[in-house]
C-alpha cells in the first residue's frame, strides 16, 4: 500500500511542489534575499492548484489565469488592507465573483479555489512602495517557474500517470468480478452497496483515462505508447461491460430438480483464475515482477461444453433446458471474457504495436466530457434555485463572517479563519460538515504531534525537516485522505511559522483556535444560509439516468440492426454508465444530509438499485447481440424494446408532472414469447421423433431467441418495479 503511494502521481506532484519552492527559496537565500522568499513560494503554491491532469492547453491557460487573478487580488487588497470600510465591500464582491467562476466545471472550480486562497494570503501583511512590485514580480516568477517544472514533470511522467490509472481500473474491475464470483460460489445476494460503489469507481476511472488519452496532452504525437494505452482502455471498458452483465439467476437455478454443483464447479474455477490473472496483469503493468501467463485457454473453456451436452442427453434435453441454456451462456461469457483478457495480456506484454487507425481524432472527441465556458452558463445559473449561486452566497457570507469574528475577538491571525473556511466549505451541508469534522480533528491531532515534537527537541533543523516532510505528505494526501492531509498541513504550518516567530506555543494555540472557529462558522452557514439539500440534485440525476437509458436502448436497437457500426452504441453506453455513477455519487451526498431531510431514503435507494439492475441487463443484452444475429426477430425485438423505452419515458414524465398516473404498459410483450415458443415446440417434436442431434444453425437461433427473450422479460419486470417505486415517492 505504502509502496504504491510513493509511486503515485499524487506523491510525485507533492514532491514537485516542494522541490519548486525549495529551488526558489534556496536561490533567493543564496542571493541574500531571504525576505523575498514568501512572495515566490506563494506564487508557486497558488499556481500549482490549477495544475490538473488532462488537456495541455487548458492546464497552461488555467495556471496563467491563476497568476493574473491572484496578482490583481493582491494589488487591490493591499490597497484596502488598512481601510476596513473599503476592504469589506471589496472582499464581499470579489469573493462572490471568484467563487461563482466554479459554475464552469472542475477546472474552473480549482481556479476559483486558487483565487480565494490568493485573497486570504494577500491579507498576511501590508506592503509599501517598491515592496509591492517586488512581491508581484516574485509571485509571477514563482508561478512561471512552477509552470516550467510542471511541463517537464508531465512530459517525463506521462506514461506512468496513465499506467497508474489503468492499474486502478483493472483492480476495480477485478474487485467487481470478485463480488460476482462470491455470489455464484455462495449463492448469496449481491451486496448492492459494494456493487454500486465499484461501478462508480470503474466509471470515474474510465472517464479520467479518456480525459488523459483523448485530449491534446503532450504525448509526443501518435506514439506507440499512447496507442497501446488507448487500446488497453478500450479493452478494459469492454471487460468492465462484460463484468457488469447479468449472467444467471444462480439462486433460482439451484432450486431446479436436476441442478448439479459438480457440473457448475469448473465454471467457478475458470472464473477464479480469470480474476487472479487480471490482478496479476494490473500488478505487472504497475511494474511488479509477477507471472502473467494465461492460466486458461479458450479451448479449455470450450471443453466444458461437452459436459453440458452429456448432462442434457443423460437427463433429457427438454427436462433440463432451463439449466443447460444458462450454463451454455455462462460458458460463452467466460470465452468472451477470456478473449478480452487475452487482448489485455498482449498489450501489457507489449506484443501489440498496431496503430489506432480506428480511433480517429473525431472519434476520440465524442467520448470526452467537455466543459462549456460560454457566458450562457453564468446567466443560466444566476438564479436563486441554482446550487452554484447558493454556494457562492454561502461561501461569501461564511468568509466575511469568519473574518469579522476574528477581528472582533482580536484573534492573532483572523485570515487563518478565512483560510479554514475556503478549504472546508462545500456545495452541500453534508460534505461541508464531513470536511469540517476531518479538518478540525486533523488539526487537533496535528497540534498534539507538534506539541510533542516541541517538547522533545528545540533543534531548528529537526523542525525544518518536519516542515518539509509534512508539506510533501500534506499536499499528496489532499485527494486521498483529507484527515491525514489536515494533520500534515497543520504540522507544516506550525513549524514553518515557528522558523519566523519565536513563540511556537502561540502558533500552535492560534492555529487550533482559528481552525475550530472556521469549522463552526462553515457548518452553521451551510445549514442556515440558503442551504442546498441533495434530494433536489438526486431527482435531477434520476431524470438524467432515465434519459441516458432511453438513448442506450435506442442505440441497442440500431446496433442489433447494424452491428458493424458501434460508435453510437459505445457513446450511449458510456453516457448510461456515467449517469448511473453520478446518481450513486448524488445518493451518497444525500445520505450526509440531516436525517429529517432523508424521509424517502429507502425509496431512493430502492430506485437506484433497480436502475443498476436495468443497466446491467441492458449491458448483458448489448454484449450478447454483438456476436449473435441468427434469429429472425429484428422486428419483434425493436417493437418490444421501443415499448420498454416508452415506459421509461412515462417515468421521466412523472418527475415533471407528479399527478400523472403512472402504470406499466407492456401490451406487446407476447411477440417475443410466441416466436420462442414456436421454436421450442419444433425442437420438442424433433426429440420425440428420436432426433437428438440438433441442427447447429437451429441451435444458435433457439439459444439466441431464449437469451434475448429472457433479458427482455427481466427488463420488463425491473421496469415495472421502477414504476412502482417511483409512484411511492412522487
Amino acid at each position: 500500500m505504502f509502496k504504491n503511494f510513493f509511486k503515485s502521481y499524487d506523491f510525485r506532484r507533492g514532491l514537485l511542489l516542494v522541490f519548486t519552492i525549495l529551488v526558489c527559496g534556496l536561490t533567493l537565500f543564496i542571493l541574500n534575499f531571504p525576505d523575498l522568499i514568501p512572495g515566490m513560494a506563494i506564487g508557486v503554491l497558488l499556481t500549482s492548484i490549477c495544475d490538473l491532469q488532462g488537456d495541455f492547453n487548458k492546464r497552461v491557460l488555467a495556471m496563467l489565469f491563476s497568476i493574473v487573478l491572484n496578482v490583481f487580488s493582491f494589488f487591490m487588497i493591499n490597497m484596502f488592507l488598512e481601510q476596513p470600510f473599503l476592504l469589506f465591500p471589496y472582499l464581499t464582491i470579489t469573493v462572490f465573483m471568484i467563487s461563482y467562476i466554479g459554475v464552469f466545471g472542475f477546472r474552473a472550480n480549482m481556479l476559483a479555489f486558487s483565487g480565494l486562497m490568493g485573497i486570504v494570503l494577500s491579507m498576511v501583511r501590508k506592503y509599501e512602495g517598491t515592496a509591492i512590485w517586488e512581491y508581484i514580480g516574485l509571485f509571477i516568477g514563482g508561478g512561471l517557474v512552477y509552470m516550467l517544472f510542471s511541463s517537464i514533470f508531465h512530459r517525463l511522467t506521462k506514461k506512468s500517470q496513465v499506467n497508474e490509472k489503468l492499474v486502478a481500473l483493472m483492480n476495480y474491475t477485478a474487485e467487481y468480478l470478485t463480488l460476482k464470483f462470491q455470489t455464484y460460489q455462495k449463492g448469496e445476494d449481491l451486496d448492492e452497496e459494494r456493487r454500486l460503489s465499484k461501478h462508480q469507481s470503474i466509471t470515474d476511472m474510465e472517464e479520467d483515462l479518456r480525459q488523459l488519452l483523448f485530449t491534446n496532452e503532450i504525448f509526443g504525437g501518435s506514439s506507440k505508447t499512447r496507442n497501446r494505452q488507448m487500446l488497453l482502455l478500450v479493452e478494459m471498458i469492454d471487460v468492465a461491460e462484460l463484468t457488469s452483465t447479468n449472467l444467471m439467476d444462480i439462486k433460482t437455478l439451484r432450486t431446479k430438480e436436476y441442478w448439479s454443483e459438480d457440473l457448475f464447479q469448473p465454471y467457478l474455477e475458470i472464473m477464479s483464475k480469470q480474476i487472479t490473472w487480471l490482478k496479476n496483469l494490473s500488478a505487472a503493468l504497475g511494474g511488479a515482477n509477477v507471472d502473467i501467463k494465461p492460466p486458461v485457454t479458450v479451448a479449455e473453456i470450450e471443453y466444458i461444453n461437452q459436459a453440458i451436452h452429456e448432462f442434457a442427453v443423460f437427463h433429457g434435453i427438454s427436462k433440463v433446458r432451463e439449466i443447460s441454456i444458462p450454463l451454455f451462456n455462462f460458458k460463452n461469457y467466460l470465452i468472451r471474457q477470456q478473449s478480452k483478457l487475452n487482448a489485455v495480456y498482449y498489450l501489457v506484454k507489449n506484443k501489440k504495436s498496431r496503430q489506432l487507425e480506428t480511433l480517429a481524432k473525431s472519434y476520440q472527441q465524442k467520448f470526452i466530457s467537455g466543459e462549456d465556458y460560454s457566458i450562457r452558463g453564468l446567466k443560466e445559473s444566476f438564479k436563486l434555485s441554482s446550487p452554484h449561486l447558493r454556494h457562492s452566497i454561502r461561501l461569501t457570507v461564511s468568509m466575511i463572517s469568519g473574518y469579522l469574528i476574528g477581528v472582533l475577538l482580536e484573534v492573532h491571525n483572523p485570515y487563518w479563519i478565512m483560510l479554514t473556511i475556503v478549504v472546508i466549505m462545500r456545495p452541500s451541508y453534508g460534505l461541508t460538515k464531513e470536511r469540517s469534522v476531518k479538518r478540525v480533528s486533523g488539526t487537533v491531532v496535528g497540534t498534539l504531534i507538534a506539541a510533542g515534537i516541541v517538547l522533545l527537541t528545540s533543534q531548528i533543523y529537526i523542525h525544518m525537516a518536519v516542515a518539509l516532510i509534512s508539506m510533501v505528505f500534506g499536499f499528496s494526501l489532499i485527494s486521498r485522505n483529507y484527515f491525514w492531509a489536515a494533520v500534515c498541513i497543520t504540522l507544516y504550518v506550525i513549524f514553518a511559522f515557528s522558523l519566523i516567530l519565536p513563540d511556537q506555543w502561540g502558533v500552535i494555540q492560534y492555529r487550533l483556535i482559528d481552525t475550530v472557529i472556521g469549522g463552526v462558522v462553515s457548518t452553521i452557514v451551510a445549514y442556515t444560509v440558503l442551504p442546498h439539500w441533495e434530494y433536489k440534485t438526486l431527482r435531477n440525476s434520476m431524470i438524467e439516468v432515465l434519459e441516458a437509458n432511453q438513448n442506450y436502448i435506442s442505440a441497442i436497437i440500431e446496433f442489433y440492426k447494424n452491428p458493424s457500426d458501434d460508435i453510437e452504441y459505445r457513446l450511449n453506453r458510456k453516457k448510461a454508465f456515467t449517469s448511473t455513477a453520478e446518481l450513486h455519487a448524488s445518493f451518497k451526498r444525500y445520505t450526509q444530509d440531516p436525517k429529517r431531510r432523508q424521509l424517502k431514503r429507502r425509496y431512493y435507494y430502492e430506485w437506484m438499485t433497480i436502475n443498476q439492475n436495468i443497466l446491467s441487463t441492458l449491458a448483458s443484452l448489448g454484449t450478447y447481440i454483438k456476436d449473435h444475429h441468427h434469429a429472425d426477430i429484428k422486428e419483434s425485438f425493436e417493437i418490444t424494446m421501443q415499448n420498454l423505452k416508452l415506459n421509461l419515458n412515462h417515468i421521466e414524465h412523472k418527475f415533471d408532472n407528479p399527478v400523472f398516473k403512472l402504470k406499466a404498459d407492456f401490451n406487446v410483450q407476447n411477440c417475443m414469447d410466441d416466436y420462442y415458443n414456436s421454436l421450442t415446440e419444433t425442437r420438442d417434436k424433433e426429440i420425440s421423433k428420436g432426433q437428438l442431434e440438433i441442427d447447429p444453425k437451429f441451435k444458435h437461433i433457439l439459444i439466441e431467441s431464449k437469451n434475448i427473450k429472457q433479458e427482455i422479460d427481466l427488463l420488463e419486470e425491473l421496469t415495472s418495479k421502477l414504476i412502482s417505486t417511483t409512484n411511492q415517492f412522487l
